[in-house]
């Protein structure tokens, strides 16, 4: 294959995976409709959701606090031992190296959870944009329109529309 082959199927493929976003989004929003949107509640849930990011953003904070305070100690103590002259620095050789190893097994721990907590945020992030969205669209009424005019919905059409254009124009060119 060539590589306006390679684009082209490119192309394709993510003009297929927008086409299942828009099935799904179509799905939701049918269902948002069906159900109902209830402006406190979706406040309420803008509102816990917030709090949860806030909590998340406290840990992340407080972790990488102390990866910061580790790695300093681990400074200090290697410091401290550089100064030591050689009779002394042979003597405190093992209780530097157990000073530097519990605190690296800490310092990766933390490590694990801070990438953890990136993820918790960025999910949270998503949840709380998501609510957002739909209670912008409670306010101004597009859940009472055609669904056509759904804002989610348009900005897909509109991808699909520069995807399709994409893909005719790569089409065109490779024939």
């Amino acid at each position: 294959m060539t590589s306006q082959q390679d684009q082209i199927v490119e192309l394709q493929d993510q003009l297929t995976r927008l086409k299942q976003q828009r099935e799904i989004l179509l799905a939701e929003i049918n269902i948002e409709r069906e159900s109902g949107l209830d402006e406190n509640e979706l406040k309420n849930s803008i509102a816990q959701a917030e709090l949860d990011l806030q909590k998340t953003n406290k840990k992340l904070d407080k972790a990488k606090a102390l990866v910061k305070q580790r790695k300093l100690e681990i400074k200090q103590w290697k410091d401290n031992f550089a100064s030591l002259d050689k009779l002394d620095a042979s003597q405190e050789l093992i209780q530097l190296q157990n000073e530097i190893d519990w605190r690296a097994k800490d310092i990766a721990e933390k490590e694990v959870q801070i990438a953890s907590l990136y993820d918790c945020k960025n999910n949270q992030t998503g949840v709380l944009e998501n609510l957002k969205i739909k209670l912008t669209i409670l306010e101004q009424g597009f859940h009472q329109q055609d669904i056509s005019q759904d804002p989610r919905l348009q900005g897909l059409e509109e991808e699909l529309k520069e995807l399709n254009a994409a893909i005719a124009s790569a089409t065109a060119q490779y024939q």
